[in-house]
């Protein structure tokens, strides 16, 4: 494997590679915003779309998406007044126009320097994409395909490629890069705009772990966090990253619910502003915003899951949608399942997640008698 600037990818990191690398990154640059030795990620409000400054501790960077079209002052504003000259990594999670319609800009930006530009390898021919290779071939740089399975350290922090996998999706979203994130215990994930198909066939050999920071896949869709992702990730604080009154009636309830269950702390770039973690490695604050807000649902009138996804499972009309579609939470004490709402719904140890009523009836559970799931 090719030795490119500021990562070396391989599919192990040896032990004592990795602490000379840690040494090195403790005595180099000094951080913009954390303290020299600090991971810090930040969040950028750009409205409806995605943009992700990471500041490694050794002082490189990395920029994941760069928000829609126009959005580009918004990044470029961010990046000079944080000093990032050098993206040593502009990643490109997926190929819609709220991820990629700003980056064109920031990669003509005469006073930034871009060592690498990963993309996951999909080509869709649409307008967006086809702008974006024009910048790119202008600009000089060659694309890195990024799959499952890279691993690498980039300033003493471990970075894992989970995504996408060897089977290309139709759709754009779930063919998205999906990053995590370590740096001694303080983990971030990364997933793009990650869907169903993605999530499960992802999931399917390497079961999803803890995450301390998840940035919500797909701007705080229901179809982007369901109640098993989010028990498994079980974040202590999730990021969605949207703007007030958008056309998709981000955040959705279901996904909003998922956390909650999750008991993670909830942040938006809409009520939040920039939402920025700084970390040493072993502690991990809450994050430094912009402005203070709370993130609250849409009351959509949008079905979810969609009438494909109930069909798929066997699920049809108002029963069905409320099978598939609404959390259950049992009792691993009485056997009994409840709506995530009902009074007598466990919170501790003894709760399990359930994504449907023909789920929990099949691991001997019943129905609770107040709320009637």
């Amino acid at each position: 494997m090719p030795d490119y600037s500021g990562m070396r990818w391989q599919r192990s990191v040896g032990a004592l590679f990795a602490c000379v690398v840690l040494a090195v990154a403790m005595t180099t640059a000094s951080s913009t915003w954390g303290a020299p030795g600090e991971l810090t990620v930040s969040v950028i409000d750009v409205g409806q779309g995605d943009s992700i400054w990471v500041e490694f501790p050794n002082g490189k960077h990395m920029l994941i998406d760069a928000g829609d079209v126009g959005a580009d002052a918004e990044v470029l504003a961010f990046l000079r007044q944080h000093s990032t000259t050098r993206l040593n990594a502009l990643v490109v999670s997926h190929f819609d126009a709220d991820h990629i319609g700003g980056m064109p800009p920031v990669i003509a930006a005469p006073d930034l320097q871009i060592s690498e530009f990963w993309v996951s390898g999909q080509k869709t021919g649409e307008q967006q994409q086809t702008k974006l290779e024009d910048a790119v071939r202008d600009r000089g740089l060659t694309p890195t395909v990024k799959q499952e399975g890279m691993h690498g350290t980039m300033g003493g922090v471990k970075v894992d490629v989970l995504g996408p996998g060897s089977h290309v999706y139709s759709g754009k979203n779930n063919n998205s890069i999906v990053l995590r994130l370590t740096y001694g215990n303080v983990s971030f994930l990364f997933p793009g705009d990650m869907e169903k198909s993605e999530r499960k066939a992802l999931g399917k050999d390497h079961p999803w772990t803890h995450a301390d920071v998840l940035k919500l896949a797909h701007h705080g869709s229901c179809t982007g966090t369901d109640c098993t992702f989010a028990q498994q990730v079980s974040p202590k604080y999730a990021v969605m990253s949207y703007a007030y009154g958008n056309r998709h009636q981000h955040p959705h309830q279901e996904a909003v619910n998922a956390l909650t269950l999750a008991h993670a702390k909830l942040y938006g770039t809409a009520p939040h502003g920039t939402v920025t973690f700084t970390t040493d490695g072993v502690t991990l604050g809450p994050p430094q915003t912009t402005r203070q807000g709370t993130v609250a649902p849409c009351p959509h009138k949008l079905q979810c899951p969609s009438e494909k996804e109930k069909k798929a499972a066997g699920v049809t009309g108002p029963a069905g949608a409320a099978a598939a579609g609404t959390t259950l939470v049992g009792n691993s004490n009485t056997k009994v399942y409840h709506k995530a709402s009902c009074r007598h719904a466990p919170t501790g140890s003894n709760r399990i997640i359930f994504q449907s009523a023909s789920e929990a009836n099949a691991q001997g559970y019943r129905a609770c008698g107040t709320c009637k799931p």
